[in-house]
């Protein structure tokens, strides 16, 4: 595992890029792909999305971009890069049906000072090694566990 630490300066970006995401979200219509309860708690779920992209994005040695509305088309770091982030240490790395199988995927942990790099998994790998379940209520999708990802030092850092 690998710990990034993060500056309040860092944390102010990601408040920002959360709030211009939340806001073209909302402008468009769309529905989270998890229950939220408010829209703080969205905000917060975005807050720590754009944080974990942002410290990956240094870790790779990659110009930060944090894009907003880009829906899928694009991926969050470089052309093959998807960062997901939990809440939770122990969270699993969660694949959407909609979600690009051709891209790696990165899991991440953000805690109160620091971004952790849990490990990565080939999106199309995670049909085979992940477990199918509807959790939240919203959608299945595939979920996998943290022992079954690739370890952090292992990953190229090529794009």
């Amino acid at each position: 595992m690998i710990t990034l630490p993060y500056t309040f300066q860092e944390m102010l970006v990601a408040v920002k890029s959360a709030e211009v995401r939340q806001y073209e979200a909302e402008l468009l219509g769309c529905k989270d792909r998890m229950p939220v309860k408010s829209v703080l708690d969205a905000l917060e779920i975005h807050t720590v999305g754009a944080l974990a992209e942002l410290k990956v994005s240094q870790w790779l040695g990659r110009k930060v971009q944090l894009a907003h509305g880009t829906f899928k088309d694009v991926a969050d770091c470089g052309h093959d890069i998807e960062v997901r982030a939990v809440r939770k240490e122990d969270g699993k790395l969660v694949i959407r049906d909609n979600d690009p199988t051709d891209r790696r995927y990165i899991l991440t942990y953000v805690s109160r000072c620091s971004v952790k790099l849990l490990g990565w998994l080939e999106g199309y790998l995670a049909l085979e090694r992940g477990v199918r379940a509807n959790p939240g209520g919203y959608k299945e999708a595939w979920f996998v566990s943290q022992d079954k990802l690739w370890d952090m030092e292992s990953f190229e850092r090529y794009i």
